[in-house]
């Protein structure tokens, strides 16, 4: 695969097999639940969205393991106990998992696809997840972008946290502009923070500059 063919594919599969072996499964499992996200309106038990929240959490390798294990459960009942959304639920179970990989982030993403369809008789939700994973890969499966720790300032660091922990995406914008002040000229970089596009939990400029891999 090419950088062009990465940048106009909407093959999902095909994506994540590009990218599984080159990435740990982090960004994966971000992937998968930013598809679960996408149909968070859907998502209407309050114990499934903190599942979600918790497997974000766990892709971060963030949260007691009490809690992970008190989530996990609640969610399996959830799970068992709403029949309509179980196909969808289980997604979210699967994501907290300790094994969640290519597999289970793939999985996801059908299982909101085909749920999304169902409830909303078109293909919208599952044509957004490519854009997904060019947010958390860029183009760093095909070469490296330099980040000089010099762009690295309190003021770019701030922002990026904030961004991150608050899924203040809106303030992308912002961020190319405290990188460009910072002395940032890297083009990659600054047009991703300034094109309007979607943007995930592991977008990969957010992650360059809080160093997460």
């Amino acid at each position: 695969m090419t950088e062009a063919d990465w940048n106009k594919s909407n093959d999902v599969e095909k994506l994540v097999a590009f990218v599984r072996r080159r990435f740990g499964p982090r960004k994966l499992r971000l992937f998968g639940c930013a598809c679960c996200r996408s149909v968070w309106d859907y998502i209407d038990d309050e114990t499934i969205r903190r599942g979600v929240e918790c497997a974000e959490r766990c892709a971060d390798g963030d949260g007691p393991a009490d809690e992970l294990e008190a989530v996990t459960a609640a969610v399996k009942v959830v799970v068992e106990a709403t029949p309509m959304k179980m196909y969808l639920y289980q997604a979210v179970a699967d994501l907290l998992e300790w094994k969640a990989n290519h597999t289970t982030a793939l999985d996801a993403a059908r299982r909101v696809g085909i749920t999304a369809h169902q409830a909303t008789g078109t293909l919208e939700t599952r044509g957004a997840q490519p854009g997904f994973l060019r947010d958390l890969f860029g183009p760093l499966p095909f070469r490296p972008i330099p980040f000089d720790p010099a762009w690295g300032t309190s003021t770019v660091t701030a922002l990026a946290r904030d961004i991150y922990a608050q899924r203040a995406f809106d303030r992308m914008p912002i961020l190319a502009d405290a990188l460009q002040d910072a002395g940032c000229d890297n083009d990659d970089i600054l047009n991703h923070c300034r094109t309007p596009g979607v943007h995930v939990h592991g977008c990969w400029v957010v992650d360059l500059v809080l160093e997460k891999k």
